[in-house]
């Protein structure tokens, strides 16, 4: 009974010798990590619509920087259109959600008009960046019941 038990001990130890990982495993996962907030940078041209897909200005223009801190992958968004005194920025996360496709997040609750709020989004999808955002009549970032979401649709120039 006991070489029985013994045996069984040794051909468990060789099954999980013979099941051990070597470094010589390529399991096609790629060690290279792409900084979404650095793919993301660059000036953008469109329009912004209400929500019954009116044009409200169709002079809109959005700039992306990357914030340069190594801890993060963040955008710094400014929206400016003359025609109706938009003037917005704010601190968006970046994130990349497929091929050539990055999505832009703001978890900001902060309910200070002029600052990004939660109900702030973004997709970039190849050179085409669509934003959904809540803003208040004077087309400041808002949390208000009152507010309005508008989407912006902007081209890379």
């Amino acid at each position: 009974m006991k070489l029985r038990k013994v045996l069984y001990l040794m051909v468990g130890m060789a099954l999980c010798w013979g099941f051990s990982s070597c470094q010589d495993d390529d399991y096609g996962f790629s060690s290279d990590h792409t900084d979404a907030s650095s793919q993301v940078v660059g000036t953008f041209t469109g329009s912004i619509y209400d929500s019954e897909n009116e044009v409200v200005a169709s002079d809109v223009i959005a700039s992306i920087e990357k914030i340069n801190e190594s801890t993060v992958q963040a955008v710094a968004v400014a929206i400016k259109a003359a025609s109706i005194e938009m003037d917005l920025t704010a601190n968006f996360n970046a994130a990349k959600a497929g091929e050539n496709r990055y999505i832009l997040n703001n978890g900001n609750s902060s309910t200070k008009v002029g600052e990004a709020t939660r109900n702030s989004a973004g997709v970039l999808e190849g050179n085409t960046l669509t934003m959904y955002v809540t803003l208040n009549s004077k087309y400041k970032w808002s949390t208000a019941s009152a507010a309005k979401r508008y989407t912006l649709v902007l081209l890379k120039n």
